[in-house]
């Protein structure tokens, strides 16, 4: 196995042809984090003036490991939860503009709030996770809202990351859960980039999935263990969510990590948001989108004719945009999805079944454990707050959001997504 220790700080020649560059320097995890092992990041990166950034729950969570007494922190609010969006990183930006470093305290939310203001300040960062939620903490990208659109940003990751394995242990049971479905989400974002490099000549680095593929077969295998709080498994997930985050900062973006089962996640909760509700958590929503996907594919592999072509014009996609978002973001989604219509070519039955065949060695090793590891989750009540026309109005129309060559893209090419969005709960 891979360790990405190993790669951390280091630039490499990879097998797919590129230079890599990994930013992140420095990784910890320890049974707990001491204030020790903060001063001396801080005096690596020659930071004398860091804003520690967190919320009263995290905050209350790290403070048997660290103490922050002296120290410069913004406390972000509301204490129920922090909302992923722009407006927050400028408050940040705004009371940090004489710190010389940035310290975020939490999990996906927070991070991605810190990540992007370090950017605009021209600052580094470190990383404290408060739960193995996410895989942001060490990716080259966030994900905010701007302007009520979901927007993933490019912004320099964590000089440091500092894993206090007792902090993860204690995190609610709802992150850890989260994490999982973040981490089960790989597998459908590798079929999904693997789907495009056959279709459109995709760039594809098959290094990004090595350094994943074999934490993803130990949590798999060992969810119940996860969902008990099991030390060893939850530091595998640390570990395999690092990696991912890594994965993206080989890659250049998010594609080793996000497929189509994000893109429906980003729907979902671009709705919510602008209606003023809060969504599901980020790996929860994931999850529900992993789900479909992996349906998706066994159509692929297993039933395609038995889908109904039922097009779906573009009168009928910019109705529904509108009435879901608006009439401004409605009209922006449809340039996004327009442009890329222009792009892409309808695939025949040679190209699709030489697609099944890249797909086939993934798609047989994980489809089947991945579904079962998601049912373990126990996650039914969670996904029944989402309105079931919503998911599938999302399985329809979210390959609006982004330029990203997905499953659904190649159903909706084909005239199936409809019929499918139809049978996909």
């Amino acid at each position: 196995m891979i360790k990405f220790e190993e790669l951390l700080g280091k630039e490499f020649d990879c097998e797919c042809g590129k230079t890599h560059r990994i930013k992140v320097e420095r990784m910890i995890s320890k049974d707990m984090i001491s204030n020790k092992d903060l001063e001396f990041e801080l005096e690596r990166l020659k930071a004398k003036k860091p804003v520690f950034v967190c919320d009263e729950n995290t905050l209350e969570a790290v403070k048997k490991d660290i103490s922050l007494e002296g120290m410069r922190v913004f406390i972000l609010e509301p204490r129920n939860r922090v909302l992923a969006d722009i407006e927050n990183s400028k408050k940040i930006i705004n009371d940090s503009k004489n710190s010389d470093l940035l310290v975020s305290i939490g999990s996906g939310t927070i991070n991605d709030i810190t990540k992007y203001a370090a950017q605009e300040l021209g600052l580094n960062y470190i990383c404290i996770p408060t739960a193995p939620s996410v895989d942001g903490y060490t990716s080259p990208v966030t994900a905010l809202l701007v302007n009520g659109f979901k927007e993933t940003l490019n912004a320099e990751p964590p000089k440091t990351v500092l894993v206090s394995l007792r902090v993860i242990k204690e995190s609610p049971i709802d992150l850890i859960k989260a994490g999982i479905g973040d981490a089960m989400a790989k597998i459908t974002a590798r079929m999904d980039w693997l789907l495009s490099k056959v279709i459109n000549s995709e760039y594809v680095c098959d290094f990004t999935w090595k350094i994943m593929v074999d934490d993803i077969k130990q949590i798999t295998k060992n969810i119940d263990l996860a969902i008990e709080r099991d030390g060893k498994t939850l530091n595998i997930l640390m570990r395999l969510l690092s990696n991912s985050g890594i994965a993206m900062s080989m890659a250049g973006n998010s594609r080793p990590a996000s497929g189509a089962e994000h893109i429906v996640s980003h729907f979902i909760e671009m709705y919510y948001e602008l209606n003023n509700e809060l969504p599901l958590f980020h790996g929860i929503q994931v999850s529900l989108g992993t789900l479909i996907s992996l349906k998706a594919y066994n159509y692929l592999f297993n039933g395609l004719d038995s889908l109904k072509v039922i097009d779906i014009d573009i009168d009928e996609r910019k109705k529904n945009l509108t009435k879901l978002f608006g009439e401004s973001l409605g009209n922006q989604l449809m340039e996004i999805y327009n442009m890329k219509m222009k792009k892409l070519k309808k695939p025949d039955k040679a190209l699709i079944e030489k697609a099944k065949n890249e797909i086939l060695p993934v798609y047989s090793e994980f489809v089947e454990s991945a579904e079962k590891a998601i049912s373990k989750l126990n996650l039914e009540s969670e996904y029944s707050k989402i309105d079931e026309d919503l998911i599938r109005k999302a399985v329809m129309f979210s390959n609006s959001l982004r330029d990203r060559y997905t499953i659904f893209d190649l159903f909706d090419s084909l005239g199936l997504i409809k019929d499918f969005s139809s049978k996909c709960l």
